[in-house]
């Protein structure tokens, strides 16, 4: 996640881009707090007590964490990936421009 925030600070701040996170049920608000200090995180971290995250994303991949999705102007999901690769969702929000 630090490529994103590195990438936003560096050179998508201002372009038409919003970068989301979403902390899985269980984490308390003080926990979030604390990874975006631990982190570095500026962008929005939502908080999703009711396990609505489970319902996009494909069961047969295995682990479901984490996932990392890029979607266009055009609501076209370009980049769904569901493990960390440092660097390519931030090719893929370049491209998405």
């Amino acid at each position: 996640m630090s490529d994103l925030q590195k990438a936003y600070d560096s050179e998508l701040k201002g372009k038409d881009v919003v970068i989301i996170a979403v902390a899985i049920p269980g984490e308390s608000k003080a926990d979030i707090d604390q990874f975006k200090t631990n982190y570095g995180v500026t962008f929005d971290v939502w908080q999703d007590n009711d396990d609505n995250y489970k319902d996009p994303i494909p069961k047969e991949g295995g682990r479901q964490f984490p996932l990392e999705v890029v979607i266009d102007r055009e609501y076209t999901v370009v980049y769904l990936e569901n493990d960390y690769y440092p660097g390519e969702a931030v090719k893929a929000i370049k491209k998405a421009l």
